[in-house]
């Protein structure tokens, strides 16, 4: 319903892992340094998800994002399933 806001960081802040989803303010963050292409694009796919998922509940605290959790597995699934649709047509996409 929005666009995204990405930031793509070279430090990594504290708390965070690889990326990480604002859901106050729907920015992204998504550390990039010594990451291949492949996987910081499966990063911003996963926070899309869930960008989506924010966006489609009616209360926003419902969101768990907690390792395991239904939206975290549905992020990772999804997003690791883009990563692969476009690796399949663009296999230079892993060089």
């Amino acid at each position: 319903k929005r666009k995204p806001i990405i930031k793509l960081l070279v430090v990594r802040e504290p708390e965070m892992t690889t990326a990480n989803y604002n859901l106050g303010n729907g920015e992204m963050k998504i550390y990039v340094k010594n990451r291949a292409l492949c996987d910081i694009c499966r990063s911003i796919a996963h926070e899309m998800v869930h960008q989506k998922q924010h966006e489609e509940i009616d209360d926003p605290s419902m969101l768990d994002g907690s390792t395991g959790s239904p939206h975290e597995d549905e992020a990772n699934a999804l997003a690791g399933r883009l990563i692969r649709m476009y690796g399949k047509e663009y296999p230079e996409f892993y060089e």
